[in-house]
């Protein structure tokens, strides 16, 4: 295995000198190395469950670095942080339910058995217990994590990539979580992503973003149900904020329905976790659209019999076109 995790890193590497550095783009798990690193996770706190999230940190550069993570719950609460240093080429492995004693307590926000969280890990000039406040579309004259000495690197520093993973010991599958990969650039400004507002020449422009999300759930079975997340960079989602959406399912029915978003970040389970009614049946299927708020990312766990079967990322388009897809398609 370890010979297995060799392989792949030098291949990583050998693709990174070869085709440089390409942006990445929010909402899309590109693998594009990079300075800082964004991953989403989630499990059951029941012990019982099996349910873990786990990461392989790999560091693409030829040279040592030192790697600060913080984690971070779904009202985006510090809750841990600390730093460890990484050779060229080196790969660390996070077990997030082992990270620390009764981590789950401080994760699980709602109270509802379920940890929610982010981690941001970040290419420092040295071992920090401060920090990021500010995770994309940080402008350098903006960047107040910068101006309070959080210590990144003199020059860019993209060499990070990685991969996450869900799993269920218990159920027997595992399925890979979306890592965003965020760029620092030579100014020391963080890439901004192209969901909500664009800073552009000192104002603000908005990129017209309709998401669309294919969503299925039985309600024979509970437990199988499409889980949708939805991160948000905007400290103005504490004061909450419920958005419209329109439904439409397997049998060419429409509703209109509200989906609250009053975190940054948020696991909504459907149908349950919607204002209004998503449909009828033995099996429902269909998709939701909803307008995209603020900057951040989308993505949708399919769960089956308490497995984590798939992760999938939504369509996104400029315009509300329901006719981009036929009803009654499988997923």
């Amino acid at each position: 295995m370890k010979k297995l995790v060799c392989f792949f890193t030098i291949l990583s590497m050998a693709l990174f000198l070869i085709t440089g550095i390409s942006h990445a783009v929010m909402g899309v798990d590109d693998k594009t190395p990079a300075q800082r690193l964004l991953v989403i996770g989630y499990f059951n706190n029941n012990s019982m469950s099996g349910e873990n999230t786990e990461i392989d940190i790999i560091n693409l550069g030829s040279n040592p670095i030192t790697v600060h993570w913080a984690i971070y719950n779904n009202v985006s609460a510090h809750i841990l942080d600390d730093s460890f240093t990484m050779s060229s080429l080196d790969c660390i492995h996070f077990d997030v339910r082992a990270m620390a004693p009764n981590t789950e307590t401080f994760l699980d926000a709602n109270g509802d058995g379920i940890s929610e969280f982010y981690i941001i890990f970040d290419v420092v000039r040295e071992a920090t217990h401060q920090y990021a406040t500010q995770i994309v579309g940080v402008a350098p004259e903006y960047n107040q994590d910068l101006a309070a000495g959080f210590p990144f690197p003199i020059t860019p520093t993209n060499v990070l990539t990685a991969t996450a993973r869900i799993v269920d010991i218990r159920s027997g599958y595992s399925t890979e979580l979306p890592v965003y990969h965020i760029e620092s650039d030579a100014m020391g400004g963080f890439e901004t992503p192209i969901c909500g507002p664009v800073p552009i020449g000192g104002g603000t422009t908005t990129i017209s973003q309709w998401v669309w999300v294919p969503y299925r759930s039985n309600p024979t079975y509970p437990s199988s149900k499409s889980v949708i997340v939805v991160w948000l960079e905007s400290a103005t989602t504490a004061g909450g904020r419920t958005i419209p959406i329109d439904v439409f399912d397997s049998d060419e029915n429409t509703y209109s329905s509200l989906m609250d978003l009053s975190k940054e970040l948020n696991f909504i389970s459907l149908p349950e976790g919607i204002s209004g009614q998503i449909g009828t049946g033995t099996f429902v299927s269909g998709f939701i659209r909803f307008y995209m708020p603020d900057d951040g990312a989308v993505f949708v766990i399919q769960k089956a019999d308490d497995a984590f079967m798939q992760v999938t990322f939504p369509a996104t388009h400029s315009t509300p076109d329901i006719n981009l897809y036929k009803y009654g398609d499988s997923y």
